[in-house]
This record gives C-alpha cells, sequence and structure tokens, in this order.
C-alpha cells in the first residue's frame, strides 16, 4: 500500500528566522501560482501579503495597480 500525501500539523515557528525563511518560500509559491492562473486563463491578478515584520508585497498580472484599479 502506498504511503501518498501526509497530512501535517500546522502551528507556528517559533524561531523569528525560520518564520521569515517559510514566509519567503511560500510568497514565492503563491506569486509563482498567481502567474499560472493569468497565463492560463487570462484572468487578473493581484495579491498583496505583509510580511512577519509588516512589509508589503505586491504581486499583480498584467501589474497590480492596474489590476487593482
Amino acid at each position: 500500500m502506498g504511503t501518498g500525501k501526509k497530512k501535517i500539523e500546522i502551528k507556528k515557528k517559533e524561531k523569528e528566522s525560520d518564520r521569515m525563511v517559510t514566509f519567503s518560500k511560500r510568497r514565492r509559491g503563491l506569486f509563482k501560482k498567481a502567474h499560472e492562473l493569468h497565463t492560463k486563463t487570462g484572468a487578473e491578478v493581484a495579491i498583496l501579503v505583509f510580511s512577519p515584520a509588516g512589509n508589503p508585497y505586491s504581486h499583480g498580472e498584467p501589474s497590480f495597480d492596474a489590476t487593482v484599479d
């Protein structure tokens, strides 16, 4: 019998450096998925994400400002 995907417990990372690394990786993955959605469907996508430190990061297809307007 195959192992398949295992469900993992989602919990907050205790070390701040670990949280920042996780945030950066997940942010890149989220932006990549938004780009794929735009490419495959032509949808206009805008994402605004704030880091744990409070810094804003935005991504938009075709552009963040044009999509929000």
